[in-house]
């Protein structure tokens, strides 16, 4: 079994996913967050990420993978941004 960002890949099933997609899309929509850059996240997110241990775990601090999906949709949740922080 692959673990980490290559078993995401490969054994998520796709209408788990899908919905999922669908749950981050709406999220991001609400908070007026869709329109950001690579740069613009980097900037506003990275440091202040619950989930940045996983990126140092897997070797994909300040790209974009689907670490950050997770990151910044956890911290519209929580409260913690939207798209006027």
């Amino acid at each position: 079994m692959k673990k980490g960002l290559e078993g995401a890949k490969y054994e998520v099933p796709r209408i788990a996913e899908g919905k999922y997609l669908k749950f981050v899309y709406e999220v991001l929509e609400e908070n007026g967050l869709l329109d950001l850059d690579i740069n613009e996240i980097r900037k506003r997110f990275c440091r202040e990420c619950d989930v940045r241990f996983l990126c140092v775990r897997e070797k994909s601090v300040g790209m974009l993978s689907p670490l950050c999906l997770d990151g910044i949709v956890t911290a519209c949740v929580r409260g913690k941004i939207n798209g006027s922080t």
